[in-house]
């Protein structure tokens, strides 16, 4: 059981083999570089806030969360982006603000989804975040990916269309621990 949620031997095994793709992409050698210690770490991190909202979002609502995500994560980035601070050109600045938009509507809707699903299930499709990192990276700046890249990217396809598949022909249907529509807020008195 993890977060309450019954996991069978196949999800785990799906959702390991997503994991050894990423890692494939990573490819750690015989040397360990500063970035793949930032990347597992970001990993720690990421796994470590997925529980805490499927925890959380049992209680609050997906505003809110949000609200509580910025006020902490903007003095945690405040310092780092000092350390390299230029007033940014207005195109930056536009750029700058579309990235904020489309994260909080992204985060707002992964809120969501763990609200009315299962971690486990969705866990191997935030693996997918990398093949966009991929994808970008080779649209916008000619970043040719290697075969380690590509090979781990086709591992974390696999085993999320694995995971994919054989969810729907199980037939399990989403058990909102919560109404799907948040009622509107009252106030309290």
């Amino acid at each position: 059981m993890f977060l309450g949620e019954v996991v069978r031997l196949r999800r785990w095994t799906a959702t390991a083999v997503g994991f050894v793709g990423v890692i494939i992409m990573l490819r750690p050698g015989g040397e360990i570089e500063l970035a793949t210690l930032v990347a597992v770490l970001g990993a720690f991190l990421v796994a470590s806030v997925t529980i805490m909202i499927k925890k959380v979002s049992a209680t609050e609502s997906p505003e809110s969360m949000l609200f509580y995500f910025s006020v902490v994560s903007t003095p945690v980035a405040l310092g780092p982006a000092l350390l390299v601070w230029r007033m940014p050109t207005l195109p930056e600045l536009s750029f700058l603000m579309a990235i904020g938009a489309l994260g909080a509507a992204g985060q707002y809707c992964m809120i969501r989804a763990y609200r009315i699903g299962e971690a486990t299930a969705l866990l191997p499709f935030d693996f997918t975040r990398l093949l966009f990192a991929g994808a970008i990276g080779f649209l916008l700046f000619a970043e040719i990916p290697d075969n380690w890249t590509v090979t781990g990217a086709i591992i974390v396809v696999a085993a999320t269309l694995y995971i994919g598949i054989r969810e729907a022909r199980l037939g399990r249907k989403v058990r909102p621990s919560k109404p799907a529509i948040d009622p509107p807020a009252v106030p309290r008195n």
